[in-house]
């Protein structure tokens, strides 16, 4: 849904955001490293990797990166720290 507007319209859901979606989050950091490289592999996107949830952005780049996934994980990191509400919730 978040990815596919297509697959939203089929499952009847209506949202202006449905095949939008520009930030994908995922429950843990191995279901993420794995959809990460999914991405990276297969799919061929642009990714940036970030930890959140702890005091602050951890950038967690893989040794196979490319210095322009690297530099994602940098920005991805830098607008989480700008809008930390320091709450604990997500950037």
């Amino acid at each position: 849904n978040a990815i596919s507007e297509f697959a939203a319209q089929k499952k009847g859901i209506i949202s202006p955001v449905a095949g939008k979606a520009d930030i994908l989050i995922v429950p843990d950091i191995a279901s993420g490293n794995i959809f990460g490289k999914a991405l990276t592999y297969y799919a061929n996107y642009q990714v940036g990797h970030t930890l959140v949830g702890t005091k602050a952005p951890v950038i967690i780049p893989s040794r196979a990166d490319k210095s322009d996934v690297k530099l994602n994980c940098i920005a991805v990191s830098i607008l989480c720290s700008i809008n930390d509400t320091g709450d604990g919730s997500l950037c």
